[in-house]
């Protein structure tokens, strides 16, 4: 339809038969619906970029039914973590790929009472098999029956974080078991560690 300016505008149109006199008459009803395309429009325009914001993250994405019964979306990075294309996974349970079921019922008996987790560690199965390490952030949604949120792959800072550890552990072994006394002091001359030899002194 055209305004009387001469430019079109978006319009629906109602059209009705009726008969008056013998004759077969027609009424048009015509609504201007600009707002409404403009807002439909404006709404496409944010759920794309949410599907951009989604797929292209960084930390894998998810939603899932509260059960685990059911995955209901992921992102790219979610499935490059389990290995898992996006059609393996959607629809199968999210259960499947705990490591240790009970993890799986102790994140979703604590989401029930807290409403929300940050950084929960989990081991999840990739398709490979292999066990590895997560950090995982949800958001629980009683009355929709989802919930969503976000998991990042910390398997390789774990390892780092036990060998580091592990090489902490045994300098100190060597340092307690030498006679000779070994201490180290902070910019005001503070003793910040030293061995057992130093309380011989």
């Amino acid at each position: 339809m055209s305004a009387p300016d001469g430019k079109p505008f978006p319009s629906e149109i109602s059209i009705s038969e009726i008969e008056a006199g013998g004759q077969k008459l027609y009424t048009a009803i015509v609504r201007d619906i600009t707002e409404r395309k403009r807002t439909e429009q404006a709404l496409q325009q944010s759920e794309e970029k949410y599907r951009a914001l989604f797929q292209n993250a960084q930390v894998g994405m998810y939603r899932s039914r509260l059960d685990g019964s059911a995955i209901l979306a992921v992102n790219r990075k979610y499935c490059e973590i389990y290995g898992f294309s996006e059609v393996e996974m959607l629809g199968n349970p999210s259960t499947i790929h705990w490591a240790h079921t009970e993890d799986r019922e102790q994140m979703e008996s604590e989401l029930r009472k807290a409403g929300s987790l940050q950084d929960y560690e989990v081991d999840i199965i990739t398709k490979s098999g292999e066990v590895r390490t997560c950090s995982l952030s949800a958001q629980i949604y009683i009355e929709q029956d989802y919930l969503e949120g976000s998991i990042i792959d910390i398997t390789e800072r774990k390892r780092v974080e036990a060998q580091l550890a592990e090489r902490h552990a045994t300098l100190n072994a060597i340092l307690e078991s030498t006679a000779t006394p070994v201490f180290s002091l902070d910019r005001g001359y503070r003793y910040t560690s030293f061995n057992s030899a130093m309380l011989l002194l």
